[in-house]
């Protein structure tokens, strides 16, 4: 699996214990809080829904949007939930509401193993698993590389290292590199 795939999955995952959380971390109705996974938002008033949950699941979403469509919601576990769609249960008459401490939010700053990392271009404060702090200073870092310095071919065609290979050795990506040995060689191989 990719390391954007396994990325997805560790947000998903933070992003919904993050969302349990700011709800109380339990069932409104009946307490339930053994598995994240059957814990589920219902909206009061449905007619002010702007998205269900489950868009989340397959479209990233922001944190400030996300924390809009909460406040609208109780947090019941999935078996609650189908009684109180069938009618068989009615919504508690008091229940939690979203915690607003949990409106101000920096993903990666709240991880257990958070330490600060700066950028080596401008030296601002970036996100540990990046290189740079923004597509800008990822450009300027790659303009650095003395391109006629490198053997391409030699690295490509006699040593025969794929583009991956060579954009990890490098510390660019394998697009760039593509583009720079059919900038040198005319085509690529």
């Amino acid at each position: 699996m990719s390391k954007w795939s396994e990325a997805v999955k560790r947000w998903r995952k933070r992003t919904k214990e993050r969302m349990i959380e700011s709800m109380g971390g339990k069932c409104s109705c009946c307490g339930y809080n053994k598995y994240d996974g059957a814990l589920e938002f219902h909206h009061v008033l449905p007619k002010e829904k702007d998205f269900r949950f489950c868009q989340i699941r397959s479209n990233c979403t922001a944190w400030a949007k996300i924390i809009q469509e909460l406040r609208k919601c109780i947090l019941i576990c999935s078996n609650c939930h189908k009684e109180i769609h069938a009618k068989v249960r009615d919504l508690p008459k008091s229940f939690p509401k979203f915690d607003e401490s949990y409106a101000q939010y920096d993903s990666y700053k709240h991880q257990k193993n958070y330490k600060k990392t700066f950028c080596p271009v401008c030296g601002k404060e970036k996100k540990s698993y990046n290189k740079t702090c923004s597509i800008k200073c990822h450009a300027k870092s790659q303009e650095r590389i003395n391109w006629e310095n490198i053997d391409l071919y030699d690295l490509r065609v006699n040593k025969k290292i794929n583009w991956t290979k060579l954009s990890h050795k490098l510390g660019v990506s394998d697009n760039a590199i593509r583009k720079h040995f059919k900038k040198m060689y005319g085509k690529l191989m």
